[in-house]
């Protein structure tokens, strides 16, 4: 469930463009869950070229999906 709407939200992003502008370490997560996306958030973790707890994806991932709710309700 929250990889299917980390998923949305980050192809929304990227259809209309703005995937590219975030910050660079929701950029990281974002590619990180795009380029493997049945993948746990532990084994995200593993894959992540920088030092990365699973609390920190998450919230990243967390604050993509804060910015595509903000985006489709304004």
């Amino acid at each position: 469930e929250a990889s299917i709407k980390q998923r949305t939200a980050i192809e929304y992003l990227e259809k209309v463009d703005r995937l590219y502008s975030l910050p660079q370490e929701l950029l990281d997560a974002a590619l990180l869950r795009k380029n493997n996306p049945n993948a746990t958030l532990k084994e995200l973790c593993r894959l992540s070229n920088t030092a990365l707890t699973v609390s920190g994806l998450n919230h990243r991932l967390s604050k993509i999906i804060e910015i595509y709710e903000d985006m489709r309700n304004s």
